[in-house]
């Protein structure tokens, strides 16, 4: 099994991956090109998978009863009709016309990215096998024992997360070392890094399912949220 862990970032995608034995991450342009290049067989991602069309997805409420004091790193995922709008605006219509609410700035700019991910679930069935969402929130929560106590984007908050990576066996440190040999903060920032790290060990580890009742979208593409078994087994 190749397992990668993934985050959207600035320049595209931040992977996760052992090359040769060595914990590394890479900046891909594209999810299509990352496939092709690493043959990752087990995938997590950092972005929805199965949009919804009428109503707000279950795991996202599942993950904010999970997250606390953290619950606000979860978002609703717009409906696809929204995704795939041309305009802010023409999205905020459709999202309102099926749901009744509008969705955010920071929802739009994300749709881009969650079209890409959708766009290759719909026209290969083989990646809904190995292609799973994940939340690196909740996952450092699960793992740390209790919601993190600083912002992602603070130095506290990336050291937090740096030493429940430590526990799982990730050399968070020397990876970050090494990173920015290659790229640049403003395209790859530190919590990218650490985020896509998170999920590379829920790939490579193993998660479970959030609900055992996964809700199958229109495009047969199934709903559901990877999470970490908590460290210990506790």
């Amino acid at each position: 099994m190749r397992a990668s862990g993934i985050d959207g970032c600035r320049a595209g995608w931040a992977v996760a991956l052992e090359l040769e034995g060595v914990l590394k991450v890479r900046v891909f342009e594209t999810l299509a090109l990352m496939i092709e290049e690493t043959g990752a067989t087990r995938v997590v991602i950092d972005m929805p998978i199965g949009l919804p069309e009428h109503q707000d997805r279950e795991v996202e409420s599942l993950a904010r009863a999970r997250l606390g004091s953290r619950k606000a790193s979860v978002f609703n995922v717009p409906v696809r009709s929204a995704v795939y709008a041309p305009t802010f605006e023409a999205a905020c219509a459709l999202n309102f016309e099926a749901k009744g609410k509008k969705i955010s700035l920071q929802s739009w700019y994300l749709c881009p990215k969650i079209k890409e991910l959708d766009g290759l679930l719909r026209h290969d069935e083989s990646l809904r096998l190995r292609v799973f969402e994940g939340h690196p929130e909740l996952a450092f929560a699960v793992l740390n024992g209790s919601p993190m106590a600083a912002s992602k984007k603070c130095a506290q908050g990336h050291q937090e997360r740096i030493d429940v990576l430590k526990r799982c066996g990730i050399p968070a440190e020397a990876v970050l070392d090494t990173v920015y040999q290659d790229y640049r903060k403003s395209d790859l920032q530190i919590d990218d890094v650490l985020d896509a790290l998170i999920l590379f060990w829920v790939a490579k580890c193993g998660g479970q399912p959030i609900t055992g009742d996964a809700v199958i979208d229109e495009f047969g593409i199934p709903v559901n949220l990877m999470v970490p078994a908590p460290l210990g087994g506790a």
